[in-house]
């Protein structure tokens, strides 16, 4: 949309809530794992790095759980979750987001 120097335009801006994602890696018999995590949405982009001040917080008041990760908040959509161990182990997993508050995910490395 183009508006003239002395017009003027009005826009509506929907906003969704956004979904923590908390993944956590197990072995074969659930015992957890430490892993590195991906997340990418549905266009392939990579959503790492997003993590709130009160995770933070959270984490040094409450100790760091290297088997679980939180990732977002995401927008509500559909993304695919990697886990990569440090021996090369790998698994995806797809998961739909919808503006849940909280969505827990486990991936089982085999």
């Amino acid at each position: 949309m183009r508006v003239p120097k002395a017009g003027s335009a009005s826009v509506e801006l929907v906003l969704h809530p956004g979904t923590k994602l908390v993944v956590e890696v197990i072995d074969d018999d659930g015992n957890p794992l430490v892993a590195r995590i991906t997340v990418t949405d549905a266009r392939g982009r990579e959503q790492q790095g997003m993590i709130g001040f009160a995770e933070m917080a959270s984490g040094f008041s409450d100790g760091f759980d290297s088997s679980k990760q939180t990732i977002g908040p995401l927008a509500p959509g559909s993304y695919t979750v990697t886990a990569v161990s440090d021996s090369g182990a790998k698994t995806s997993k797809p998961v739909t987001l919808d503006g849940q508050p909280e969505r827990k995910l486990k991936l089982r490395l085999r």
